[in-house]
């Protein structure tokens, strides 16, 4: 239907399609090309790894202990040549606690490729803002997860804490996907963060469904980013050495430090005892 009045098939931020550009894989690792050419050739022989039953870790998760049989299985082959390959959707591990500093390297190399990291401007905290909300507001490609979006109250709330806590005057970028170019509430409804935030100290830019590169990449180089329940906040704030305040969701934060992780119900001392606690010690290592 999509297709047939003239809309994208699939309206998503398009990390598919920009992933080769997020992460420079080809300076760390032979190419899906060279790959898939070896496999043609006969060069490499293919084995599929018997159907795992691979969850959605818990921040509990033992690796070890996870993935035992996958790590037994490919072990039982110790020759040279071979290409195993995953049973295509028998998969729900979107973690990286094992592998994020492999990630960051490969995401820096990438990110000098396309452009160098300016000076940051001097006296300022740098808050990006994801908001999810463009793929579920009303009509779009999923819409049944409307539940999925957190109201801008849970936002504000978020920000005044860290305003209160660090003193600083905030750089506030809102990254989010709307309506024809302008931000809409989690109702579907204009809204204005400028006037909403009129009683903070902060500088305010609002960058609506603008490119995903540029989007993640003010994600990870913020010194503080306030996410959604969204895999694109979970990629950026696994890739973001800073402090994170992120809803609770179906994928766990393993691996990355300073995360504040919250429920759909703030509750505000325990946020402002943690951004305390993180905002020292930043302070001691500057």
């Amino acid at each position: 239907m999509r297709t047939i009045v003239g809309r994208k098939a699939h309206e998503t931020h398009g990390l598919g399609d920009s992933i080769c550009k997020v992460f420079a894989f080809n300076q760390f690792t032979t190419s899906r090309d060279r790959v898939q050419e070896l496999i043609r050739k006969k060069i490499l022989k293919v084995i599929e790894i018997p159907a795992p039953d691979i969850l959605i870790p818990s921040n509990k998760q033992n690796d070890d202990l996870a993935y035992a049989k996958v790590d037994a299985f490919i072990r039982s082959h110790p020759e040279d040549g071979i290409a195993f390959v995953l049973p295509a959707k028998r998969t729900g591990d979107f973690e990286y606690a094992s592998t994020r500093e492999w990630f960051k390297r490969s995401y820096a190399a990438g990110r000098e490729l396309r452009m160098p990291r300016a000076d940051d401007a001097a006296g300022t905290l740098k808050v990006a803002l994801h908001i999810r909300r463009g793929d579920l507001l009303p009509g779009r490609q999923f819409a049944d997860l409307a539940h999925r979006m957190l109201p801008d109250s849970w936002y504000l709330q978020a920000i005044e804490s860290v305003h209160k806590v660090t003193g600083s005057r905030l750089d506030i970028t809102v990254l989010s996907e709307g309506f024809e170019g302008k931000y809409r509430s989690e109702l579907g409804l204009d809204f204005s963060w400028k006037n909403a935030l009129q009683h903070i100290n902060c500088e305010i830019v609002e960058k609506i469904d603008h490119d995903f590169l540029e989007s993640f990449d003010c994600m990870v180089g913020a010194d503080v980013l306030i996410g959604s329940k969204s895999g694109m906040t979970h990629l950026a704030g696994l890739m973001n050495d800073n402090i994170k305040i992120v809803p609770r969701m179906w994928h766990s934060y393993r691996g990355s430090m300073q995360v504040i992780e919250l429920e759909d119900n703030i509750q505000t001392d325990a946020l402002e005892a943690s951004l305390s606690t993180f905002w020292k010690a930043r302070q001691v290592n500057i």
